[in-house]
This record gives structure tokens, sequence and C-alpha cells, in this order.
């Protein structure tokens, strides 16, 4: 039985009422949400609260709602589960961030996309990847050129690579995302990655990308 046809099973004991299934089905999934949880965290949240804490929410949202999903399965099930905690994490700013500090752009990046830490989330997730050919560079430095190289890129563009390598969605995951065709983001994601990689070795810098 393969990972879909698992899930459907699961999805089928759950709707009869078994929360033992429920929970089976969230500890599938659960590895993908805590890479979109750590991805998108507020950095101003970190000291307060992590990833598992933010999963228990998430877990606890999906108990409360998952009949909902049950009466519209239009999407597949991690998309469902995204979108909850997408709306969770903008929640969990509301509720920690004072209101008058309480950066709005943070939190439509969050339900949009990942517009305002893009580049960073990517700095971080890349920087292991690059190298300095005559060793000259440090990581420091290196991280500081990946970093304005992604600030080159589009917002969609770097949004599709968070969502593709540090998320870890398929392209047609991506692309429900986003709003577009699994083509287009395929091809999207590809010309990104050159235009990453053409950007870096004017820097001198080799990118082994993986």
């Amino acid at each position: 039985m393969n990972l879909d046809e698992s899930e459907q099973a699961l999805i089928q004991i759950a709707a009869k009422g078994d929360a033992s299934a429920l929970s089976r089905l969230l500890t599938l999934h659960r590895g993908r949400l805590e890479r979109m949880i750590q991805a998108r965290l507020d950095r101003r949240l970190s000291a307060r609260m992590d990833t598992s804490d933010v999963l228990q929410e998430v877990n606890m949202e999906v108990f409360q709602r998952f009949g909902e999903y049950l009466r519209d399965q239009n999407v597949p099930l991690i998309t469902w589960l995204r979108f909850l905690t997408k709306q969770k994490l903008v929640e969990i700013v509301r509720r920690n961030v004072d209101a008058q500090k309480r950066d709005v752009r943070r939190e439509q990046s969050i339900q949009s996309g990942l517009s305002d830490e893009s580049s960073a989330i990517l700095a971080r997730h890349y920087t292991q990847q690059v190298s300095s050919p005559s060793s000259s560079v440090s990581k420091k430095e290196i991280r500081k050129l990946v970093m304005a190289t992604m600030e080159q890129l589009s917002e969609v563009d770097r949004t599709i690579l968070v969502l593709r390598h540090v998320e870890q969605l398929t392209s047609e995951e991506a692309a429900a995302e986003l709003g577009i065709s699994g083509s287009t983001c395929r091809q999207r994601h590809l010309r990104a990655l050159k235009r990453l990689k053409d950007l870096l070795e004017q820097h001198s810098l080799d990118w082994n990308s993986r």
C-alpha cells in the first residue's frame, strides 16, 4: 500500500470518528508541517515557542475542524493541513506580538507566501551548498552573497524555491498553493535554479545543487 492509499484508508476510518486514525494521518504529514513551520515561524517569537509548540496547536485545530475537510474534500489533505498551519501562524503572531508593534506586512506575507523573509530562508538553506574554489571566502561572506543573490530573484521565484527545496513540496503541490499550473511551476522552478547558479558564478562561487 503506497502513501496515497494509506492516507485514503485512514481518512475513511477517521471519518467514522476514530481519533487514532486521525492521529496517524497527522503523523504521516508531521515532517512536512514541521519544515513549513520552521521556515515561516516569526523570528521574534523564537524565545517564546518552537516548532513543536506550533505543531501541537495545529493538531488541536485539525481535531476540531476535521469535519470541515470531510464535508468538502476538493483539495488533498496536505493542502488543507498547510492552510490551517498558515492560519495558526498568523494567529500566533497576533496573539504574542504587541498590537502596536505588529508588523502587518509580516502577517500578510505568511498568508500569501514568504515575501519578506524568503531571501533569508533560502540563504540559510543554500549556504551549505555553496563554496569558494579559492577557499578565500568565509561562510559568513558566502551567506551574504547568497542573500544578495536571492534578492535579485522575483518574489514568486523565491517562493517557489522555498516551497520546493525548503518545505519539499512537489511541483504540483507548489503550483496548487500558488494558483498556477504545474507546467508553469516547473518552468519557473528550472529558470530560477539556472538564474541562481548564474548569479553565484558571477561571484566566482560554486553551487553544488541538490
